[in-house]
């Protein structure tokens, strides 16, 4: 990380698994902490290292790391493959269902689609629940990253793009 994050305090430190879902942590995880309320959650579950936006008054592993929202979507972004059919939709209505109309036409073409949002995460028309209409940018460009050859359509909420969910 440290190439992604030319000012951030990383030092040669391996952060392992970065992980975004308290949920999720496996000891010696990394936990990206866009909400200081879960950290000491992530530490009772064996994170190594936080990484979060703005200062950390307690004591403990916490790196923190400017607009690390935007850098981490920004870090994804210029590594991703070439190539993949990406739709990002948004609005105040419709998202939803132009995600599933876009699914279901590629679908017809044997694509094999995938899609996020409201309506879930996953391969069309297999979807599992989602926790947000637009996932955290960790979370989202890891399944960005897994299906890099198939098609998918994103619900772009307007929380996410304030939050610098979807720069890049």
């Amino acid at each position: 990380l440290d190439e992604w994050f030319e000012d951030a305090p990383f030092l040669g430190i391996h952060l392992g698994v970065l992980r975004a879902h308290t949920d999720d942590i496996m000891p010696g995880d990394t936990f990206v902490a866009y909400e200081d309320r879960y950290v000491p959650q992530a530490l009772a579950r064996g994170a190594a290292w936080i990484l979060k936006e703005g200062p950390w008054a307690q004591s403990g592993p916490v790196l923190s790391v400017p607009d690390l929202s935007a850098r981490l979507t920004q870090a994804f972004i210029t590594r991703f493959p070439q190539g993949m059919a990406l739709v990002g939709v948004t609005g105040t209505n419709g998202k939803s269902s132009v995600c599933h109309f876009l699914a279901q036409a590629w679908a017809q073409l044997n694509r094999r689609p995938v899609m996020m949002g409201t309506l879930g995460v996953g391969e069309y028309p297999d979807l599992s629940p989602s926790r947000l209409t637009t996932l955290d940018a960790l979370t989202l460009h890891q399944h960005l990253w897994a299906w890099a050859s198939r098609p998918c359509a994103i619900e772009c909420s307007s929380h996410a793009l304030t939050q610098s969910r979807l720069v890049g």
